[in-house]
């Protein structure tokens, strides 16, 4: 394979890139050197670049002095670029539908007359882009109701034989998850295939449809329910009389994760590619719905959860799955896809390719590369010309300037259970004696990998050796590793955290009098249980939208009974008090805790505002040094550039007055 960095397309393409971010990079030019909270703060110049079914355009997400827009960049260079600017909302994903729109999943935060009052809430939609015209809709925009608003469809089929619309499930306004056929032009929706939804009372337990599988043509093929009362999934085939019947259903094992999710058929109108747990790991497999059971394993990765399946929509089937070892990577079903997947992989030895779109006919594919170094960059793919070329960067301004680099770091704790991290070092750093920011990753069912991300290669470039463990109770590594964080906030789940810091120490990397805690969400609380339980491990700590308050946050989640029996599982019973002791760094502050920073968007939806409130009054009554800065109008995810450079901003400052050289 030919890797060419300055072919006849990667040309065109960059002239018409320049003209839209010449300005962000014009400005960020001079302060790459410097580590500037601006440069790593901003938000992605590309988040986004699929290539269309046809190959002929490549539609991205871009960003530029905090807007952000679609752009459509016709390869050939024959029409000029469109550009579509998304106002104040944030763009979570983009994908094609078909040959001439492209779907983006937008949200905002806003107030809204909820409850009490004025309450933050957080709106999703998805949007339908015309690539010839720039002309947008909101999709289901009938809906009459604003609830329609909360929620966001999910993508079921790309109708080949009609161009201008799509199958996508969403919830109705009775709660059933329905299949509609959704216009693409006008946003509108007409329903195709109704859920069921057999209990009226959503508070106390749910039946009803949870996903659908549809067949080559989009015919509806399988309705999966879930029934909370007996934990079973059930699958319904099609019967004789425009009805369904049930075929076949399978126990639930968690309550917060369903035990199969489908992914269309597998060759056979009984037969279903979906993610399954076997054996304490989720893996890919054929599952029969005749029968109830496993037909075959398709494919499962040693020591890791399977993320999620490939799916073509305009076949509706599964052509591969992703995990995450260190790196996401990819495994395609297919052996001519697979044959360009380890193509991709040594041709771009430094990096770790993913597809992610390609035309029509697979020859012309867009890749994602990440690296442990580097931003992600965009390649194209051109099979007929066989060559490879750098379409678009993820952060033009850090191209080439990223000064550190991100290593593995696992160590096995006190009782014997090994945790995996990583180590984000600055380049020329001697590991040795060196300041360390632990920087504990949220959720707490999430993880961490080795791919460059903002927040920790910012501190990395100013000087700080920074520590991303992926604790006990983070997700991917299968089923014993996630419960083993079961009813452990503040005890095991935060002592790998101080082992791994402890272990750091032992190794000579770093100061022991020298050690920030900073993180967000869940990473948030772990950084004030840092600094209230463990004090004497480190010097100071910062929190991002963290809870500070275990009681009140089960509180807050004690709604319906599906949703209060995932945090009873996961955290404990709030009425359980030997439980709750000891966990809430709000009752422990002490004499010793050391100085702590909270940082809180005002807008968050998922930690309110008021954990850190309450956080900074017991600070403030206690004597103990403390900063609160509420970030006006941001949300829980830092979504804009404006939130995320003021935290990095804010904590640098912090950090460096007190484990600064």
């Amino acid at each position: 394979m030919k890797v060419t960095a300055h072919n006849r397309i990667r040309w065109t393409i960059a002239v018409t890139f320049t003209v839209f971010c010449a300005m962000a990079m014009h400005s960020y030019a001079n302060a790459a050197e410097k580590a500037d909270p601006a440069i790593y703060g901003a938000l992605p110049t590309v988040s986004f670049a699929e290539i269309s079914p046809d190959g002929r355009t490549v539609a991205q997400i871009q960003s530029a002095g905090g807007v952000r827009a679609i752009a459509f960049y016709d390869l050939a260079g024959e029409k000029k670029t469109i550009g579509v600017e998304l106002g104040d909302v944030d763009a979570r994903h983009l994908m094609w539908a078909g040959p001439n729109h492209v779907l983006a999943m937008v949200s905002a935060s806003k107030r809204f007359a909820w409850g009490h009052g004025l309450e933050p809430h957080e709106f999703w939609r998805l949007i339908s882009v015309d690539r010839r015209s720039g002309d947008f809709s909101y999709l289901f925009s009938g809906a009459t109701r604003f609830d329609r608003f909360f929620g966001s469809p999910v993508l079921i089929s790309i109708l080949k034989n009609e161009p201008d619309h799509i199958l996508a499930g969403h919830v109705s306004n009775y709660g059933q998850y329905s299949i509609y056929k959704v216009n693409l032009v006008n946003g509108k929706e007409k329903i195709v295939m109704r859920g069921d939804r057999a209990d009226g009372s959503f508070k106390e337990k749910f039946a009803g449809t949870v996903d659908w599988v549809v067949d080559a043509d989009g015919a509806p093929a399988v309705r999966i329910d879930y029934y909370t009362d007996d934990e079973q999934l059930r699958f319904y085939k099609p019967d004789n009389n425009g009805g369904w019947t049930l075929a076949s259903a399978l126990p639930e094992k968690e309550a917060d994760e369903r035990q199969a999710i489908a992914y269309g058929l597998a060759g056979a109108p009984n037969l279903i590619y979906a993610t399954m747990i076997v054996d304490g790991y989720k893996k890919f497999v054929v599952f029969n719905i005749d029968t109830g059971k496993i037909e075959k394993e398709v494919f499962s990765a040693t020591g890791f959860d399977i993320g999620r399946a490939i799916v073509d929509y305009a076949n509706n089937t599964a052509i591969g799955v992703t995990y995450v070892d260190n790196f996401e990577q990819t495994y395609f079903l297919r052996p001519d896809l697979q044959k360009i997947q380890l193509d991709l992989e040594s041709a771009l030895p430094s990096g770790k390719p993913h597809i992610t779109s390609w035309s029509d006919d697979f020859m012309r594919i867009m890749v994602r590369i990440s690296y442990n170094d580097h931003p992600v960059q965009f390649f194209l793919y051109d099979r007929d010309a066989n060559s490879l070329a750098l379409f678009s960067t993820a952060y033009g301004a850090l191209d080439g300037r990223v000064a550190a680099t991100k290593e593995k770091y696992d160590f096995t704790a006190s009782d014997g259970m090994r945790i995996p991290g990583y180590l984000t070092v600055p380049a020329g750093a001697e590991k040795k004696n060196m300041p360390l920011v632990v920087l504990p990753h949220g959720g707490p069912w999430a993880r961490d990998d080795q791919s460059f991300d903002w927040w920790a290669f910012f501190y990395a470039a100013r000087g700080y050796l920074v520590y991303q463990p992926n604790f006990r109770g983070s997700s991917g590594y299968g089923e014993a590793f996630k419960f083993a964080g079961n009813g452990e906030w503040g005890r095991k789940m935060q002592n790998d955290l101080t082992e791994g810091a402890e272990k750091l120490i032992a190794d000579g990397i770093v100061d022991q009098n020298r050690i920030c805690i900073v993180g967000g969400s869940y990473g948030g609380y772990a950084a004030l249980a840092g600094a209230t339980l463990t004090p004497e491990v480190y010097a100071c700590a910062v929190s991002v939208n963290g809870v500070s308050n275990v009681l009140q946050l089960l509180a807050d989640r004690s709604g319906d009974r599906a949703d209060n029996d995932y945090w009873k599982k996961r955290v404990g019973s709030r009425f359980d008090a030997d439980i709750m002791e000891g966990i809430n760094p709000v009752y422990e502050v002490t004499p010793q805790t050391p100085p702590i920073m909270l940082l809180h968007s005002e807008h968050d939806v998922v930690v309110p505002v008021g954990q850190s409130r309450v956080m900074r009054n017991a600070l403030r009554e206690a004597g103990m040094e403390h900063e609160l800065i509420v970030m006006d109008g941001e949300d829980h995810w830092l979504s804009t550039a404006n939130a995320r450079t003021e935290m990095l901003t804010r904590s640098i400052e912090f950090i460096d007055r007190h484990i600064g050289q």
